[in-house]
């Protein structure tokens, strides 16, 4: 398998359905919605584990976001936990986005760390004909990269996509990522956005 292998796993669709979730939180009700670009993916296959040699030529194209943006927090919809993200530079012009999901108990579930236009803007009301074709131009102009941690899994994707080039997965065990310095150390960057985000109380974290 090369490491352009099938696009779209599943793995990475639910990261990206907690990035879209986290997206929304800060859009007000008398300007236009922006519809987040993580949420519409069209397929959905399994995507064979890498060898060591195809993490070791992997690289994500567009480059980690400066340690600065807006903190968002947000139960999860069933209530049994929280998401925490970080909107880089800010929730209304994203170009990053780093979420974290915990359960009640404060262990982390899933990091996703998205690297690339988050969101459209100016598509309320929009039929879903016109939000994928707007999706479809938005992943045409600029590329992409996305880290997906599952801890309950033990598993890690990464994935290049859009702007113009083939799109490139490789599903990997978490514990070969974790603490790679060339993605980030993506387990310590999870661990600091709870830390620089993470303070209210579950109780008083609005819906």
């Amino acid at each position: 398998m090369s490491r352009h292998s099938v696009r779209h796993p599943r793995a990475l669709l639910l990261g990206a359905l907690l990035a879209s979730l986290a997206c929304r939180s800060g859009a007000s009700a008398a300007s236009p919605e922006p519809t987040p670009i993580l949420r519409r993916h069209s397929e959905s296959r399994q995507v064979p584990v890498g060898s060591r040699a195809q993490l070791a030529a992997f690289t994500l194209d567009v480059p980690l976001s400066t340690d600065s943006g807006v903190c968002v927090q947000r139960l999860v919809p069933s209530g049994v936990g929280r998401m925490i993200s970080v909107n880089y530079p800010d929730e209304q012009s994203a170009v990053a986005l780093a979420v974290v999901n915990l359960d009640t108990a404060g262990r982390i579930v899933r990091f996703t760390d998205r690297r690339g236009r988050v969101r459209i803007d100016g598509l309320k009301g929009a039929t879903g004909k016109q939000i994928d074709s707007a999706f479809a131009a938005a992943r045409r102009a600029s590329r992409s990269s996305t880290l997906f941690l599952d801890y309950v899994m033990g598993q890690a994707v990464l994935t290049n996509d859009g702007g113009g080039k083939e799109d490139e997965n490789l599903l990997v065990p978490l514990a070969a990522v974790a603490n790679d310095s060339r993605f980030g150390a993506p387990d310590a960057r999870a661990r600091a956005v709870i830390a620089r985000c993470g303070s209210t109380p579950l109780s008083e974290i609005e819906r």
